[in-house]
This record gives structure tokens, sequence and C-alpha cells, in this order.
């Protein structure tokens, strides 16, 4: 297990101008939360015109493909972290032009603006996992080919390429974290196909029955929420070993739907004394091919880089995001 240097994370946030984009959506609330306790500037660009407002923080409200307001969010910039998109893979099927806008258009924007500012800031945009597609063989490291499957993955892919571009050309530096299942405490998905395994631990507080698909044998490799928010916090202080890389985030454990969601209910059902059941159905219609994926990350790139671990194990992440819901 690598021990995070809180100290060293402090002196080097103390002083330093951050903007998050998104930052009213589950991992960008929580990265909010942790840098909250730096000696930091932190502003907050989102389009949530009902988000709960923190004292110290600035927020700027608008849209993502206008680049006025990214003209005023950018000023004297050190560090962005770029969580703003659209995260729905139903939704950008059906509405591609709309999802290219959500997702790709933000960054293209952003990258011109800093182009013609001609600062240099460091950027962590937030990827997916699933961009690599449909892997023949596990676990999956970043020498792996992309070959996303659905429209959702190749703009995720397009717009970290675009990063990529200006990393080249020298007007940002960054990396783009792939993030695989990500579970924890935090706000709901504004996405109905995100966050399922929140959404099954409810269901076993409340004694629901939980519902597996078909078989249920597709791996997946989950992630614990702060694992997460500790990878985006260490990037800056590792610029020149990961400038320019993608980078996947998991726990480089893997298991199938059907025994994570066995384990959620003996891990619930024993610590609260509830009685939830598991049952299986037959699968909705026209489920996307990603969905039938099996992916384990290797992390040992990241752990390499960054001095970086997924320290929450998987008992341990179901209670504390059951403690979450209780209180």
């Amino acid at each position: 297990m690598v021990k995070i240097n809180n100290n060293t994370i402090s002196e080097f946030y103390k002083s330093k101008s951050v903007l998050i984009t998104g930052g009213s959506g589950y991992i960008g609330s929580h990265i909010i939360d942790r840098l909250s306790k730096e000696d930091c500037k932190i502003s907050c660009f989102t389009r949530n015109k009902d988000i709960l407002k923190r004292n110290g923080i600035k927020y700027i409200l608008g849209d993502y493909d206008n680049q006025d307001i990214w003209n005023e969010a950018l000023e004297d910039v050190d560090i962005i972290f770029h969580l703003a998109a659209q995260t729905s893979i139903y939704t950008a099927e059906k509405y591609p032009e709309m999802d290219y806008v959500a997702n790709v258009k933000p960054i293209e924007v952003l990258l011109k603006a800093l182009e013609i500012r001609g600062k240099v800031p460091f950027i962590v945009f937030s990827g997916s996992a699933t961009q690599f597609g449909m892997t023949e063989s596990n676990p999956v490291s970043e020498q792996t080919e992309d070959n996303p499957s659905n429209y959702y993955d190749f703009h995720k892919l397009l717009a970290e390429r675009y990063l990529k571009l200006y990393i080249r050309k020298k007007v940002v530096k960054g990396v783009s974290l792939r993030l695989c299942n990500v579970y924890g405490p935090g706000p709901r998905s504004s996405s109905n196909d995100r966050g399922i395994l929140n959404m099954m631990i409810k269901k076993a507080l409340a004694n629901e029955t939980l519902t597996i698909y078909g078989s249920g044998n597709y791996l997946r490799d989950y992630i614990y929420i702060d694992d997460v928010v500790n990878a985006f916090i260490l990037c800056p202080l590792n610029v020149e070993a990961v400038n320019g890389l993608h980078l996947i985030v998991g726990s480089g454990e893997g298991k199938t739907i059907k025994d994570a969601i066995i384990q959620v209910v003996n891990t619930i059902n024993n610590a609260h004394g509830t009685v939830s059941k598991i049952e299986h159905t037959d699968p909705p219609p026209k489920l996307l091919e990603t969905e039938f994926r099996n992916f384990i990350a290797n992390n040992s790139l990241i752990k390499s880089k960054l001095s970086w671990n997924s320290d929450i194990g998987f008992d341990q992440g179901i209670l504390r995001t059951a403690e979450s819901f209780i209180k």
C-alpha cells in the first residue's frame, strides 16, 4: 500500500489556482470537497444554476462551448480538472450530435482559448476505460489499441486526442485518466445507466430485490471514489511523469457483475440486518455491445507514475457507501 503524503499535497496546492468543470457532478463535487481542505483558490465552472454554492469558491455559470465564459474562467488558472460531460452512452447513441457538443466541443473551445492566452496550465481530463472498446484479453494496459464501439466512447477518445494534440503543440500540459467503474458516496449520476452499484447498495439497504440481467458473468473493475479523487489530485504533482499520457484508474481486480451484486447483498445483510435478495431477469432489448464487455485494469503504470494505489477494498467501499446513504 502506498501512503499518500498529505503534507506534500498541501504544500503543492498552496496558493495554486484550480478550475473544476462539472463541479456539481459526482466526481467533481468530491474533488471540490478534497481541495476545500487546502489553501488554494478554487473556481467551479458549471451549467447547473441550482448548484449549492459554498463559501470561498468562485462559481462561473454558463455553457461550456462559450468562448467568452472560458476567457473569464481561465484567468490566472494553474490547474484544470475537466470533468464536464454528458455521461449516458444511450443518450449519446440516440443524439450523437448533441453528445459531440457536450463531450468534444468544450475541450476544443478550452484549448483554443488557452492557445490565444499563451499560458500553459496543467489539465487533468476525465476519460473512460470503455474508450478501449471490446477488449479481447485482460488485464488491459495503456498499450491496448483503442477501438470504441459507440458514440460516447468515440467522442471521449476524440476529446482526449484533442488534448494530446495541444500537448504536442506545447499549448498545455496534461493527462487523461480513464476511469473504470467508480462507486461510493456522492450525488446520484444524472444518467440512469451510470452509478449502478450505488443503486444496488441503496436497494439492499431498503430490503428490495436486486436484479441481475441474464447471467451477470461479465467482468468489471470497481474503484472507490476516494481512490479516484487521489489519482486526480496527484497528477499535477507529477507533471513531467504523466504529461501526454492516458492512465487507467482501476483497482486491478475483476469481479463479475453477478459476484459484485452477491457481495453487496451479503455485506449489507450482515452489517445491517437486512434481508434483500437477488433475482435474475432477461436483459432489456437493444442493450449496447459495451454492456457485454469484460474489463480488468492493469494499473501498474499509474502506480509507478503517481505513487498511487487503490486502497479501499470492495467490502469496505460497500460499507462506507451504505453508511453515507443512512446519514
